[in-house]
């Protein structure tokens, strides 16, 4: 899907398709905390300290890592 580098934490926003039984979020190696599905098109995760391609995981299997035309971007506040 994407690649990023986060500071660990940080609430980004991911958008895409079938994203409404999303059951975990990992950036890189590290997995993310407080994955919230917004929509099926929406979800926002705390970002997991470093770098890597963002991987999202439903019942359906996980996304293919690497860069796409959306990036993920810090939620407001």
């Amino acid at each position: 899907m994407w690649s990023v580098l986060a500071s660990g934490g940080n609430t980004v926003t991911i958008s895409g398709s079938n994203l409404t039984l999303t059951t975990a979020v990992h950036f890189g190696p590290g997995t993310a905390t407080g994955v919230s599905v917004v929509s099926d098109s929406r979800i926002t995760a705390n970002a997991a300290a470093g770098s890597g391609s963002v991987t999202v995981t439903t019942p359906g299997g996980t996304s293919m890592p690497g860069l796409g035309n959306a990036c993920p971007r810090q939620a407001a506040d």
